[in-house]
């Protein structure tokens, strides 16, 4: 990654963004889907226009938080659930490689608790609509 960049350097995220599209076939993201995308990045100067710029790319019309923790950019867009992960040190990005089976148990239970609070919400509609009628 060059110290100056622009758009034109995130042509690659364009292609992964059509091959998302083609691949999802026009599905919107529903419960239980989460992409997570991991890169290693070594010189990553302008980090916050550039994870911004790939959250804008991925997620078009959605709304973002970003953050730095240690030696990565986390970023996080709700609808559909995506999470892109930027190393900035080559170790820390083998390490956690090896994580994976505990993202996918973390996402697990952050699904089941999204379609407990869903279930809830509907319930809480018909009770009102039951009470209603009484």
């Amino acid at each position: 990654m060059t110290e100056n960049f622009d758009n034109k350097t995130l042509i690659w995220l364009q292609d992964l963004q059509t091959f998302l599209i083609e691949a999802v076939n026009d599905q919107a993201g529903s419960l239980g889907q989460t992409w997570v995308f991991s890169a290693f990045v070594e010189n990553l100067e302008n980090s916050d226009e550039f994870i911004k710029n790939c959250c804008s790319i991925l997620c078009p019309n959605t709304s973002f938080k970003t953050s730095v923790l240690d030696d990565k950019i986390l970023c996080e867009a709700s609808q559909p659930h995506v999470i892109i992960l930027l190393y900035t040190n080559k170790e820390m990005f083998d390490q956690e490689s090896h994580y994976f089976t505990d993202w996918m148990h973390l996402l697990c239970y952050r699904h089941k608790v999204t379609w407990a609070y869903q279930q809830r919400c509907q319930l809480v509609a018909q009770l009102k609509q039951v009470a209603s009628i009484i």
